[in-house]
């Protein structure tokens, strides 16, 4: 069976996280026998960012704003193969602060 996507309700395109949390993404794929699933940032081979891949799950352990991107997993069995995007928006924890000073 050439592999599908399970998708959920629940499930979203967008992902947005605070700088310095861990994130992971699960491709939601299914397929027999097991796909292959390979990851890409930006439609490059995922190799230039710390990262971890597990079979169809991204583990990002100290994310920063330079994560942010589109990751696309692609998986891929001998009956064929389906991809799913995900846009990633690691935002910055800088405070600001204005101060006014009144004369």
């Amino acid at each position: 069976m050439a592999p599908t996507l399970s998708i959920h309700r629940e499930d979203t395109n967008v992902i947005e996280s605070l700088e310095g949390l861990p994130i992971t993404i699960k491709c939601p794929v299914v397929g027999n026998p097991v796909p292959d699933v390979r990851w890409m940032k930006d439609s490059a081979p995922l190799d230039t960012v710390r990262a971890v891949t597990e079979g169809n799950l991204l583990h990002i352990e100290n994310s920063r704003q330079e994560h942010s991107g589109n990751y696309t997993c692609v998986a891929h069995n001998y009956a064929g193969n389906i991809s799913k995007s995900f846009q990633l928006d690691v935002l910055g924890n800088e405070i600001h602060i204005t101060i006014f000073i009144l004369l």
